[in-house]
């Protein structure tokens, strides 16, 4: 028979028992509650933070997920999915950014094939020249690049559905919209891109994809590229069927008369220059006022667009700046660009938030003074801040700040305490004689024959395969 001792022994080892059990319940029960607290926290925190959101913006899509900032490379080769869209999208920037190495491919393909046969060399050469020549009656006869004459339906069609299929969901697009309103179609808008970054690849597919278009129906701007962009082969074929126009005032006005909208990178290859994934800090250039001053004859609206994520897609291979600006300089492209992300021209699957600001109303002024132009100049600089602090916490990039390059002057200083208003009475119409000495004309260089190079270059391409082959050299 069990001693005192021995029954308040068992006493106490069932009573430690039920004691640990009803702790295990109370942890239990202590994480499901704290678990529940925090989704009630996070669900509260989320409909605040849209509450707010939308009293500044519109949403692309209506109860749309928190999609990750940025996702590290090599998520890309975990999930097959996102590999296979990075790679279809690799193959497009191939094609569009590096034609060079394309045409090169070519050349030694076709001469691979002909060394089994005798004089197989001799009549590559022919068939190469005969190529590139009807290439060229064929597709730079006219002006395409002034026109839109060469725009193909049926491969925007194409374009768009590989756009919402394979970029849309790589990148995480979203579409912001700062105006309540939606665009007039009918009116002429004249949208403005930063940063460029490496490549400005976003702003080549964001309009055509459905995210776009559910925010602006109705509103297609036609995106104005450089005037080398619609030279090179492949490159300005993709950019033509496309929609695409070149970015001198001929196209340009074109643009807005054709299409009633037009998308451009104000800041041009000099923002690309110094370009950096690993720095919070954009360097918008504000030296560029052409598009202020068409805006101004055309009475278009300006719009500002910012690209959160454009810069962390690509960094550039170590070139110099100094060797690219010699190259911008002499060839207005900059031709030591070799982009890599993931790799070589495998962008990092940076999550995009397109933010499209408030249209910025402009007069219809016939001859603008250099004082309207820019007052509309700041006006639109200082709106493109305003999106970009407006929406930079949304996009994830609450840190970051962009650093206008040269800076803007204050309004005082800039005009001298006049104000203009947003209407076509201004004090500084046609009308009203200007104050201000005329400017110094812009000394213009002599026009680079761009057909010329590239059919230089064209040949050269092909020289270089031919003596590869000739050495006895192979390129793989």
């Amino acid at each position: 028979e069990p001693t005192p001792m021995v029954l308040s022994g068992r006493c106490e080892a069932d009573s430690s028992r039920r004691s640990s059990k009803a702790e295990l319940a109370r942890r239990r029960k202590n994480c499901e509650c704290a678990s529940e607290n925090r989704h009630g926290v996070d669900e509260k925190m989320g409909s605040k933070s849209v509450e707010n959101m939308k009293s500044n913006a519109v949403f692309a899509r209506s109860g749309e997920q928190e999609v990750p900032m940025y996702l590290h490379p090599s998520s890309v080769f975990v999930n097959p999915g996102r590999l296979m869209q990075g790679v279809v999208i690799t193959v497009l920037a191939f094609a569009l950014f590096k034609p060079d190495l394309v045409i090169f491919l070519m050349a030694h393909s076709l001469l691979t094939l002909a060394e089994s046969y005798s004089n197989g060399y001799i009549y590559v050469t022919i068939f190469w020249m005969v190529l590139w020549g009807l290439y060229g009656f064929f597709t730079y006869s006219g002006r395409p690049a002034v026109d839109g004459s060469r725009r193909w339906k049926t491969f925007i069609s194409a374009a768009n559905w590989v756009y919402d299929q394979v970029f849309v969901p790589y990148f995480s697009l979203s579409v912001v919209r700062d105006s309540e309103e939606e665009l007039d179609p009918n009116e002429k808008y004249i949208f403005g891109y930063h940063p460029h970054g490496i490549i400005p690849m976003a702003c080549q597919w964001t309009t055509l994809t459905t995210k776009w278009q559910e925010k602006f129906p109705g509103v297609q701007p036609a995106v104005l590229t450089s005037s080398i962009v619609h030279n090179i082969p492949l490159m300005r074929d993709l950019a033509q069927w496309m929609g695409g126009f070149e970015v001198s005032r001929t196209g340009f006005l074109n643009a807005l008369e054709m299409r009633k909208s037009v998308l451009l990178v104000p800041g041009g290859q000099a923002e690309m220059i110094g370009s950096r994934s690993d720095t919070n800090k954009a360097k918008i250039v504000t030296s560029h006022r052409g598009f202020i001053r068409i805006a101004l004859r055309t009475g278009a609206n300006l719009v500002p667009v910012y690209s959160f994520g454009e810069m962390q897609s690509f960094d550039n291979a170590p070139f110099p700046d100094s060797w690219q600006r010699w190259c911008v300089r002499k060839f207005r492209a900059n031709l030591l660009t070799f982009p890599y992300g993931v790799a070589p021209l495998f962008p990092r699957p940076q999550r995009f938030t397109l933010a499209v600001g408030k249209p910025i109303r402009v007069p219809k002024t016939a001859n603008p003074t250099e004082e309207l132009v820019n007052y509309y100049h700041r006006q639109y600089f200082m709106a493109l801040r305003e999106t970009f602090e407006k929406n930079k916490t949304f996009a994830g990039r609450s840190k970051d700040r962009i650093l206008f390059i040269p800076s803007l002057l204050p309004l005082g200083d800039e005009t001298k305490g006049q104000s203009y208003p947003h209407s076509a009475i201004s004090p500084l119409s046609p009308s009203t004689p200007s104050n201000t000495s005329p400017s110094r004309p812009r000394r213009r260089r002599a026009p680079l024959n761009e057909t010329i190079l590239i059919y230089t270059l064209v040949s050269l391409l092909f020289l270089a395969a031919l003596c590869l082959k000739l050495v006895g050299g192979y390129f793989f």
